[in-house]
C-alpha cells in the first residue's frame, strides 16, 4: 500500500523518512522482489544495492532472504551486486564509468542508493552548499540518464528529521504515510 501499486519503471522513486523508519528494510525486500519472475510480481534479474554509510547490513539481508528463498528464490545473494560508495567523488565515478558495464553484463533490472544524501552530509558539504547542490544534481542527472537509457528503475533512499514548520508550509506534491515520503 505504501507504494500505491509499485516503483516508476523506468524511473526513480525516493523513499524519504526519519532514522529507522524502515527505509533500508523496504529497499532490501525490493531487491529480492526484483529477483523473482514477472509471474510472481518481479522484474527477474538482479539487483544492485549502493550503500553509502557504513557496512551493509548482510545479515539482515539473508534473513530476509530466507522468506523469498521459500518462495522459489534460488540463491537470492547471487544476484544481488553491492557497492559501498561512501563519497560524493566515489560514487559519482560509479554511476559515471562502472555501472553501464554491470547493467549489460548481469541483467541488472533494478538499482537502489540507500542513502542519495549521506555522501554529501560532511564537513566539506556543510560550509559550501552550492557545492553541495551541484553534486546532488549531477547525482540525479546521472541517475536520470541510467534509467532512461537502460529502462531500469531507481529507488533512492534519503533520511529526513523532523523540524517545527509554519502551519502555512505545505508538503504537496509528497504523500505521507507512515513515516515515508513518496514522490
Amino acid at each position: 500500500a505504501a507504494l500505491q501499486g509499485g516503483i516508476d519503471c523506468p524511473g526513480i522513486t525516493e523513499i524519504a523518512g526519519e532514522s529507522a523508519s524502515g527505509k533500508t528494510q523496504l529497499c532490501m525486500q525490493l531487491t529480492l522482489q526484483a529477483q523473482m519472475p514477472p509471474a510472481s510480481g518481479g522484474l527477474g534479474g538482479c539487483a544492485l544495492y549502493i550503500y553509502t554509510e557504513g557496512t551493509f547490513p548482510i545479515r539482515r539481508f539473508r534473513q530476509l532472504a530466507s522468506y523469498y528463498q521459500e518462495r522459489g528464490l534460488t540463491d537470492p545473494c547471487e544476484k544481488l551486486y553491492i557497492e559501498v560508495c561512501p563519497t560524493a567523488d566515489l560514487l559519482s565515478l560509479f554511476l559515471r564509468d562502472k555501472i553501464t558495464n554491470l547493467i549489460a553484463v548481469n541483467n541488472l533490472r533494478l538499482i537502489i542508493i540507500d542513502s542519495i544524501a549521506a555522501v554529501v552530509r560532511t564537513e566539506q558539504f556543510d560550509v559550501d552548499h552550492i557545492e553541495r547542490s551541484q553534486t546532488l544534481w549531477t547525482h540525479a542527472h546521472l541517475l536520470h540518464k541510467i534509467s532512461a537509457s537502460h529502462g531500469i528503475p531507481i529507488v533512492v533512499v534519503n533520511q529526513v528529521s523532523t523540524t517545527n514548520l509554519s502551519s502555512s508550509f505545505s508538503f504537496a506534491p509528497y504523500d505521507v504515510l507512515q513515516g515515508l515520503r513518496l514522490v
